[in-house]
């Protein structure tokens, strides 16, 4: 690498006061053998370099969506099309969310309902948006604490019947490995493809 003019490589050693970051993600050792996963410094640049819909600052938030996402009526202001540049923003910023879900499967459901939307996004869908960067904003430091007690896996799985606007339903899931302290290891969410009469 040196011939090329290139910095030699270097190897970092995890130990309980060297974090190592990589792509994002910080994994640190905690006491014990046990491991913690999270995103801060890429969550807080997320936060900052954000656009809120209304010029102010993002207004924190206690969870990803509002609690009556699935059940609200979206006023026919919010319910307009994005033109071409606000899509596009819509587009990058969707896509930087989703980069969060590495490390907290909190964020995986939000995401993946306004993932769908991304054709044909609207107002109410960048209200969303900024909604979930606002619970970002109160919860940087969030992630997974890798604490195994026992090798058990156990899948959980829920769905929520006609929660998109074309009345498809969504699906949800987690493997997680653990008895008492439970650690997800493997989490998905997503719309499902066809429309079901009832759950």
């Amino acid at each position: 690498l040196g011939k090329h003019g290139l910095p030699a490589l270097t190897c970092h050693k995890l130990t309980p006061d060297n974090t190592i970051s990589f792509l994002g993600l910080n994994i640190a050792l905690l006491s014990g053998h046990r491991f913690y996963v999270s995103q801060p410094g890429y969550i807080t640049a997320l936060v900052a370099n954000f656009p809120p819909a209304n010029g102010k600052s993002i207004r924190k938030r206690e969870s990803p969506l509002p609690s009556d996402f699935s059940t609200r009526k979206v006023e026919e202001d919010d319910n307009v099309l994005l033109g071409e540049t606000s899509k596009s923003m819509y587009l990058k910023w969707v896509q930087t969310l989703a980069w969060t879900t590495r490390s907290r499967p909190d964020m995986c459901c939000a995401v993946a309902h306004k993932q769908t939307n991304c054709a044909n996004p609207r107002v109410i869908d960048i209200l969303d948006l900024e909604h979930m960067v606002g619970y970002l904003a109160s919860t940087p430091n969030k992630g997974i604490v890798i604490d195994i007690d026992e090798w058990k896996l156990t899948l959980f799985v829920d769905v929520a019947w006609a929660t998109h606007w074309d009345r498809k339903s969504h699906t949800g899931g987690v493997v997680t490995i653990g008895s008492k302290r439970l650690v997800p290891v493997i989490w998905r969410s997503g719309k499902q493809q066809v429309v079901a009469a009832s759950s």
